[in-house]
């Protein structure tokens, strides 16, 4: 994989921004497009909440400038994140794996999210993103990371130095899995990604 420098640590939970008073809240990250966070709807975008190895909950916006939340949105009983970016060699070298664990459990209750990280404004990310999903067929989820002047929370929490980093969780939210730092998506870590999603979603193996 490719390892990018250490980012600096987050509070616990999301984003934590002051507002002064008569502060224009619509220049605020996280509310400049898609579903309004004052509408008690979805968390703030960004933000995370994982407490130890346990996922609570966490908010990006997906191609469509939308608001996706781990909470009210996932369909899966385990849930598969990628996190990488367009010029990773080695990201797009695990994307045809992925692909294919989708095609295969999708319907024994896997859900694979994509989390890209991108510079650039929301149209701009998905010029870069749009291409590849094309042309690998991605048939699931990708979401944007922010990729501002602040870390984003979901990167910073869930430890991400290097890319493809993939994470497994079970239907709490439990972190079950994840592949090693710098070595990307081998066969061996295919193997072990693939028993572990067996294993979770009462698979037998032959």
């Amino acid at each position: 994989g490719y390892a990018l420098p250490q980012t600096p640590n987050l509070p616990t939970i999301g984003n934590i921004v002051p507002v002064s008073p008569g502060k224009n809240t619509s220049q605020l990250p996280g509310v400049t497009f898609g579903v309004p966070q004052n509408s008690g709807s979805y968390s703030p975008v960004p933000s995370c909440v994982l407490v130890g190895q346990k996922l609570e909950n966490f908010a990006l916006y997906d191609m469509n400038g939308q608001v996706w939340e781990y909470k009210k949105n996932k369909t899966g009983r385990m849930v598969l994140m990628d996190f990488w970016f367009s010029s990773c060699g080695a990201c797009l070298q695990a994307i045809p794996n992925i692909v294919d664990l989708q095609k295969r459990y999708k319907n024994f209750g896997l859900e694979v999210v994509g989390v890209a990280y991108e510079k650039g404004n929301l149209d701009e990310k998905v010029a870069k993103v749009r291409p590849i999903k094309a042309r690998y067929h991605m048939n699931y989820t990708t979401l944007f990371s922010d990729a501002g002047s602040q870390p984003c929370p979901v990167r910073t929490q869930f430890d991400i130095t290097s890319f493809p980093t993939l994470v497994l969780l079970d239907e709490d939210g439990q972190i079950v899995w994840r592949s090693q730092k710098d070595e990307g998506l081998d066969q061996r870590q295919l193997m072990e990604l693939e028993t572990e999603i067996r294993r979770g979603l009462g698979i037998r193996t032959r």
